[in-house]
C-alpha cells in the first residue's frame, strides 16, 4: 500500500511491489519528484517501509523516466517551413 506519510491517507493499494513503484514512477514523470516523496510502500511482508527520497530513488531506478517523452511535451510542434506556410 502507498500511504501519504502527512496525511495518512491511503493512496492505493497494489498487488506488487514493481506495481506500486510503477505507480511512484509514474507520479514522478507527471508532477516532480516533490510529489511522492512524502509516500510511504508499507508492505505486509516487509519488515520496513521504504519511503521519501528512498522510494523514489527504488521507483526510478526500476522506472527510469523517459527523457525524450518529458522533452516532447513540452517543446511545441514544428511549424512547416515558411514557405509552404506564406501566403503567394
Amino acid at each position: 500500500m502507498l500511504l501519504d506519510v502527512k496525511t495518512g491517507n491511503s493512496q492505493g493499494a497494489f498487488a506488487t511491489e514493481a506495481e506500486a513503484l510503477n505507480a511512484v514512477a509514474d507520479d514522478v514523470a507527471r508532477n516532480g519528484r516533490a510529489s511522492a516523496e512524502d509516500l510511504a510502500l508499507v508492505a505486509p511482508k516487509r519488515r520496513e517501509s521504504l519511503s521519501g527520497p528512498k522510494l523514489v530513488d527504488r521507483a526510478l531506478q526500476r522506472f527510469p523516466l523517459r527523457r525524450s517523452a518529458s522533452l516532447s511535451l513540452r517543446m511545441p510542434a514544428q511549424r512547416a517551413s515558411s514557405k509552404s506556410s506564406s501566403p503567394r
